[in-house]
Parts: structure tokens; C-alpha cells; sequence
């Protein structure tokens, strides 16, 4: 089984006003709101790593974008 660590690198995250996001080549395909910041992130570690998230991921329509509030 292949081992993935996810750190924080002072490189790896960058901010553009109220929006954080991963440095990467691929695109984002998820975006998680916080107050007033943006987080955008990638799908697959995330879901890997929650179940509740995963959960809500499952649970919508296969369309290309959705948007799911939780208070």
C-alpha cells in the first residue's frame, strides 16, 4: 500500500486575498468556503482522508458543479 503525507511547506500554499489554494499543475475541483475565505483544494486527498466529506461528495448530482452548505 503506497503511503501519502500531506505537510504544510511554507511553498506549497499560496494566498490571493481571501483565497488560499495548493501550488500545483492540476486544477482544483474542490472548494471549501471558511467565513470569508476560499479554500481551494483537490478532491481526491481530501475524500481519502474524510469520511463526512466524502459522504456529501456521494450524496450529489454528477453535475459539474454543485454547492453544499454546512453550518
Amino acid at each position: 500500500m503506497k503511503f501519502m503525507e500531506l505537510g504544510f511547506r511554507p511553498d506549497t500554499f499560496h494566498t490571493v486575498e481571501a483565497v488560499r489554494s495548493v501550488s500545483s499543475d492540476l486544477l482544483n475541483d474542490l472548494i471549501i468556503q471558511v467565513k470569508s475565505t476560499k479554500y481551494l483544494l483537490h478532491k481526491f486527498p481530501m475524500l481519502s482522508k474524510c469520511m463526512r466529506l466524502k459522504n456529501l461528495v456521494s450524496s450529489q448530482s454528477l453535475e459539474t458543479e454543485t454547492e453544499t452548505s454546512q453550518e
